[in-house]
């Protein structure tokens, strides 16, 4: 590398080595033969990997750079002892991609690592198939892709231990539900998460029932003093705040419906 900078190829600048020119940097890289290439950026990835590995954490945006050169090389190249690694990498790199509201890019990521994970995977890594197919189907329904995102939401659901486990999917398969103009499956499905989460929604109710139910709401908001409001503690619970929620969005889909 020393040669390189004293022939003037190489330039340094705060300790990192850079071409001095990007025709300089394609004839370097033409040096290397097509059928090779593929192999060279997979290699390069990995040793990057190997320096930076013990503390992926810390890598900040060289992750997709060390995980772009990766990709050149699956699933042909990569070594099953490399796997969980590659898989994981290309997740990071999708949250990475997402928290810079790239979402195609972390589709991208997020299909690598679809393609590489085996059916048991549910099974040996359950709460990052939770995480993976969640962001995944974000990622997807923000690039307007909801047939993809609606697949990776109802696997979710299927594949969920408990309640609890699927409510992210859940509100979000119903916001695109409603999104989509589905508002009876979006009402149903709103209704029964939160008859699982131990609410009770009547099938029907008379008018005389209903301004009752108004009334006495609005005789216990009366009541609440705004010093009252600013001095309530926190709400607290997971469970009780999806309920809200999905209260809320059950009253904009009957509004629509």
């Amino acid at each position: 590398l020393n040669v390189c900078i004293k022939e003037g190829c190489l330039s340094q600048i705060d300790g990192a080595l850079r071409f001095v020119h990007d025709k300089v940097r394609e004839a370097a890289y033409s040096l290397i033969p097509d059928n090779e290439k593929t192999k060279f950026h997979y290699n390069l990835g990995f040793m990057l990997y190997s320096v930076a590995r013990r503390n992926v954490a810390s890598l900040g945006e060289a992750i997709l750079d060390i995980v772009d050169q990766i990709n050149y090389g699956i699933p042909g190249l990569l070594r099953p002892e490399m796997l969980n690694d590659v898989i994981e990498l290309n997740f990071h790199s999708g949250i990475k991609a997402m928290n810079k509201t790239d979402y195609e890019m972390a589709q991208s990521y997020f299909s690598n690592a679809f393609s590489l994970i085996q059916e048991d995977y549910w099974t040996l890594k359950y709460e990052f198939c939770l995480r993976l197919y969640f962001l995944s189907a974000k990622a997807a329904y923000s690039c307007g892709n909801i047939e993809k995102a609606s697949i990776m939401l109802k696997r979710i659901i299927k594949e969920g231990k408990c309640v609890e486990d699927k409510l992210d999917a859940y509100f979000l398969h119903v916001s695109i539900l409603h999104n989509c103009e589905e508002r009876d499956e979006a009402y149903t499905t709103c209704c029964t998460v939160l008859g699982q989460l131990g609410e009770k929604i009547p099938d029907c109710i008379d008018a005389r029932s209903l301004m009752k139910m108004v009334r006495e709401t609005g005789d216990s908001l009366r009541v609440i003093k705004d010093e009252d409001l600013l001095q309530m503690k926190e709400m607290k619970g997971r469970n009780l705040m999806f309920v809200l929620k999905f209260y809320a969005l059950l009253i904009v889909i009957s509004y629509w419906t």
